[in-house]
């Protein structure tokens, strides 16, 4: 009965509401966390010290987002797949310009509103959310609750890692090429995919979408311990590879690899 309670809230748009009041009235630092990126700045909605924390820090991410956000080109189409509250989102919206889009797709609902939310307080207004998830094929699916060390629950279809695999809500997954097509979305310049061991999949999925020359640089999120059984970060590598991308820069980090992909003739960040 709460679960219903709260979609039908959420639907009317007074959830989101009732968050946004709550982050002002309780979160720290009056509920808003203001962060500076070069030429950049974006602000956010806080309802705890950790995720203050946690945004103050861009979520160690810091390195990775300025390399995007020079990346980016006004005008620019990007797909931030897996945009939760919306860090790459904010920054790389404001990079493509009035005249760019971003395309953000999150399932989740509860971050979808903190990322409408976050959008309207920076006055965004070229970003377009979609609430789905890209895979490799249409069906639904559902989300497994976080587990130690994984910020944003993860799809049934990554690794459980002994985890308590009730669900936590249930989400339509669908075919990346498939949706590109009939929704007439634009080509991106740059795909970027954070999806909790899911990545594999999404790549799958969008591989002539990858594959397009228009499509130029891809940055994906390889979380080694959440994916399927069988695969490795390599048959992540390998599957960029196909898709034309002959330029790797790999950031590790603690239990997950950053990869930013180019392909040969692409414009890449200033040196």
């Amino acid at each position: 009965m709460r679960d219903l309670l709260l979609r039908a809230l959420g639907k009317c748009g007074v959830r989101a509401y009732l968050w946004r009041k709550y982050c002002r009235w309780f979160g720290p630092g009056g509920g808003i966390v203001r962060l500076d990126l070069g030429e950049y700045q974006a602000k956010f909605y806080v309802h705890s010290a950790w995720v203050f924390a946690d945004l103050k820090s861009f979520g160690g991410e810091h390195d990775l987002l300025a390399l995007l956000t020079a990346t980016v080109k006004p005008r620019d189409v990007v797909y931030d797949i897996g945009a939760n509250m919306g860090l790459h989102a904010i920054f790389l919206a404001q990079a493509a310009g009035e005249h760019g889009l971003v395309v953000a797709f999150e399932p989740e609902d509860h971050y979808r509103e903190r990322l409408r939310g976050n959008l309207a307080l920076n006055g965004l207004k070229n970003v377009r959310i979609v609430p789905l998830a890209l895979g490799d094929h249409s069906h639904v699916s559902e989300f497994l609750p976080s587990v130690r060390g994984v910020a944003a629950p993860r799809l049934a279809e990554a690794r459980a890692q002994g985890a308590d695999r009730r669900a936590s809500q249930r989400v339509h997954v669908v075919c990346g090429d498939e949706f590109v097509e009939q929704e007439r979305l634009p080509l991106p310049r740059l795909v970027k995919i954070d999806v909790e061991g899911h990545e594999h999949s999404v790549i799958r999925g969008l591989t002539r979408t990858l594959s397009n020359p228009a499509c130029e640089v891809a940055c994906c999120e390889i979380h080694p311990g959440l994916l399927p059984e069988g695969l490795s970060p390599n048959d992540v590598l390998e599957l960029l590879r196909r898709c034309g991308f002959t330029h790797l820069k790999i950031l590790d980090r603690s239990t997950e690899q950053h990869v930013v992909a180019f392909k040969d003739g692409s414009e890449g960040p200033p040196r």
